[in-house]
């Protein structure tokens, strides 16, 4: 697979997942619903990254990085974070709508794990397929980090935002990563 973009920078590295990552769908027992592969161009802290988000329906999306240092070369696979049961204390409002970048409900989930953020995941695609899609549940902090991106060609424009809190205290401005918008099409495919 080639990269999407060019990887002339030092700071540039071709990576296989999710943009780089890979992402696995998976439910709290474990079963893989999906898994999606695939490669791009990220600057080099963006890599080894992992995270997860727990919405509705003990739906899990777990997410993965490996870097390598070439062009066009090929990383090997990412690890996923492992699964995680054991109840953290937060609890979090859950929803899922695919008509609107935003979502709110009174329906609530208990978090597990390294998950101890509240995160709404807000997503815009304008294009050749239009359509807006909010989920809001539990996340790991390293998820929220990837804060806002946006992305897109000549006949396509995703912009992804996390907007997260930690239960307690206001809203945590993240860190943006390059290839949040592809995880997040990626997501919508599955």
């Amino acid at each position: 697979m080639v990269c999407l973009s060019s990887c002339t920078s030092v700071t540039m590295r071709s990576v296989l997942g999710f943009l780089a990552v890979l992402l696995a769908l998976i439910s709290t027992d474990g079963t893989v619903f999906s898994r999606n592969y695939m490669r791009y161009c990220v600057p080099t802290k963006e890599c080894n990254l992992q995270g997860s988000l727990s919405i509705i329906n003990n739906i899990v999306h777990r997410l993965g990085t490996t870097c390598c240092e070439t062009d066009n070369c090929t990383p090997t696979l990412p690890i996923l974070p492992s699964a995680n049961t054991r109840l953290n204390g937060l609890v979090c409002s859950t929803c899922v709508t695919s008509a609107s970048k935003w979502c709110h409900t009174t329906a609530t989930m208990k978090c597990t794990g390294n998950e101890n953020m509240c995160a709404l995941q807000s997503t815009t695609n304008e294009g050749n397929v239009s359509m807006a899609s909010a989920l809001r549940g539990c996340a790991t902090k390293s998820l929220c980090d990837l804060g806002r991106q946006t992305a897109g060609t000549a006949v396509q424009k995703i912009d992804v935002k996390y907007t997260c809190s930690s239960g307690t205290a206001g809203l945590y401005s993240g860190l943006t990563l390059s290839f949040i918008a592809i995880l997040i099409n990626g997501l919508g495919q599955s």
